[in-house]
């Protein structure tokens, strides 16, 4: 059964969807993409515009839904911080800093900021290596060197203003910003809703600026890509999850394989691969896929990412030697592979072995989704679901040739649009 199909009508939608198969060079069939078995201009069901309104507006309306009752557990209202007050306390800080230190490294290879990926390890007063940044006295910035530097934890690093910068002068213009609202984001992942909801209340706090930022040279910066990447990988799992034949050893030909298909490979290339993109939001996707695929859909070869199980053994190991868990976690985060991987069967999500984990991960795309509703809704914005979902489907859908399921009745100008 897909994820919360109690609430969200999958076979409405899967229901005018087929898989098709074209032949290719080689000689052999391959699924090459999922689309509308009937095209809306020509051979449209009669009922099609019905199920498909009907799927998109239940689907919009339970985010509403889980949103109000997410929000029901926190306060009603927040007293904002004051600016000097010390808002990431040490527990958050450390829970977070594997995931700083991870998106440092990859931007210090691909941006190069140079402040910000100094890697230096500073040491506690016993003289052991540390993860926190113990230069309190905030008087060396981004110069200490340290992961997230003291300064970063503080309230008023999370109330910069965001200032209109020019092509490759995001750095310049906005880099201490920038730097924070990927520490946003990561409060995101994580699920620190209370810390996100009263800096929201702060009547400086500038994040709706951020929400759809680009930085005009490519990088899309914004933390709309946090619930961009979950919206697509929950749609494209379950649709997939719908067609058995694609999946389900049992009753799939060999040469039959969802993993081919143009929706899945378009959705976790999208989802994993941050070229254009920080690499904040591409995190729980790589760990969830064992990797992430190039522009051409290829993953890295089996094996290279490292599984979860042999990480936590590596650790286990460290730690029986003697080694203080501060020093365990600094050598390995020295692996180069990103984070572990957590399917029992690598590279296949929806294998029968893997029901667990996919059930796992469907439920943190949702729960990312519903954060980000949340945090929007503090801000004062209201995020368009029904839009958004339609924009998903209409990317991984469509097909060439113009087998589209929609088409413009007035014209298209960027804004208007008819779906059905």
């Amino acid at each position: 059964m897909a994820h919360q199909a109690h609430n969200i009508p999958w076979s409405l939608l899967t229901a005018h969807l087929t898989p098709t198969f074209t032949h290719d060079k080689s000689g052999h069939y391959r699924s090459s993409s999922v689309h509308l078995k009937f095209d809306y201009r020509l051979n449209c069901k009669p009922n099609q515009a019905k199920d498909l309104s009907h799927f998109i507006t239940a689907f919009a309306k339970n985010i509403e839904d889980h949103t109000r009752c997410e929000r029901a557990k926190y306060p009603a209202t927040y007293t904002p911080p004051s600016r000097g007050d010390l808002f990431l306390d040490d527990a958050v800080a450390e829970k977070i800093m594997p995931s700083v230190q991870r998106f440092r490294r990859e931007l210090s290879h691909r941006m190069g900021f140079g402040n910000f990926t100094e890697r230096r390890e500073p040491q506690d007063t016993s003289g052991r290596p540390g993860i926190l940044c113990p230069h309190v006295d905030g008087s060396q910035g981004f110069g200490c060197g340290c992961a997230l530097p003291y300064t970063e934890r503080i309230a008023d690093a999370f109330l910069r203003e965001y200032r209109q910068n020019g092509c490759y002068r995001l750095a310049g213009a906005n880099g201490p910003a920038f730097f924070n609202v990927e520490v946003l984001k990561l409060l995101l992942l994580y699920g620190e809703m209370d810390l996100i909801l009263r800096v929201c209340a702060h009547p400086d706090v500038d994040y709706l600026e951020w929400e759809e930022n680009s930085s005009q040279w490519g990088v899309i910066a914004g933390w709309n890509k946090i619930y961009l990447a979950a919206l697509k990988a929950y749609i494209c799992l379950n649709i997939c999850y719908c067609f058995p034949e694609l999946w389900n050893p049992s009753c799939r030909p060999a040469t039959y394989d969802y993993r081919s298909t143009t929706l899945f490979r378009n959705t976790v290339r999208d989802c994993t691969l941050s070229g254009f993109s920080t690499p904040v939001s591409a995190m729980p996707h790589r760990q969830f896929f064992d990797g992430w695929y190039h522009w051409y859909g290829y993953l890295p070869p089996d094996g290279s990412a490292i599984r979860l199980d042999a990480a936590q053994y590596a650790s286990r190991v460290l730690r029986e030697k003697g080694l203080p868990p501060e020093l365990c976690y600094m050598i390995l985060s020295y692996l180069n592979s990103g984070p572990p991987g957590r399917l029992p069967v690598s590279r296949d999500p929806l294998h029968p072995d893997n029901r667990e984990e996919l059930g796992k991960y469907l439920t943190y795309c949702w729960q990312l989704i519903v954060r980000c509703n949340m945090m929007a809704q503090a801000l004062g914005k209201e995020i368009e679901w029904e839009e958004y979902i339609c924009q998903v489907l209409i990317d991984q859908l469509s097909s060439k040739g113009g087998r589209k399921w929609y088409k413009n009745v007035t014209g298209f100008t960027g804004d208007t649009m008819s779906l059905f």
